[in-house]
C-alpha cells in the first residue's frame, strides 16, 4: 500500500457476493474492488468515462486473499496511488473485515487512460495526476 490513502469507502457484503462455500466469492472481490474504484473517482469528481474527458481501462488486476468474509459483514477498503505516469498509474486497495477486524485481502488494479472514442491511450490532466500524486 502507498503511505497515503486518498480515499475510504465502506461496503456490506450482500448475498450476490456469496458462493457456493457460503462465504465471499474470489470474484465478489473483484466486484467490490470495482465499486470502491468508482466510488473513488465520484469522490474526485470524475468517472471511469471522464477524468478531465480522458476514460480508463483496467489493464490488469492482483488480488491476495487474506481472510474470509460472509454475508452482512461490513467492509472498509482504504485505497492509495502509487508509480504514476501521464497514462498509467497503479490502485492499491487494502480490504480490512470491519465486523471480524482482520484484513481480508489487498489488492492492485492498473489503470491505463483512454480515449473511447479513437480506442487509443491517452494522457491524463496533469491537475489529475497533480491531485493523485
Amino acid at each position: 500500500m502507498p503511505d497515503k490513502i486518498l480515499f475510504s469507502t465502506e461496503i456490506e457484503i450482500l448475498v450476490q457476493h456469496i458462493n457456493y462455500g457460503n462465504h465471499l466469492g474470489n470474484d465478489s472481490v473483484l466486484s467490490i474492488i470495482h465499486e470502491s474504484r468508482v466510488r473513488f473517482f465520484h469522490h474526485l469528481g470524475h468517472s471511469e468515462k471522464s477524468i478531465d474527458g480522458t476514460g480508463v481501462i483496467m489493464t490488469d488486476a492482483l488480488i491476495n486473499y487474506l481472510s474470509e468474509g460472509f454475508y452482512g459483514h461490513k467492509l472498509k477498503i482504504d485505497i492509495g496511488v502509487k508509480d504514476i505516469t501521464p497514462k498509467i498509474f497503479d490502485i492499491y486497495y487494502e480490504i480490512e473485515n470491519k465486523t471480524t477486524n482482520k484484513k481480508l485481502a489487498i489488492a492492485k488494479t492498473g489503470i491505463l487512460g483512454y480515449d473511447y472514442t479513437t480506442t487509443k491511450p491517452q494522457e491524463f490532466s496533469s491537475k489529475f495526476i497533480e491531485i493523485i500524486s
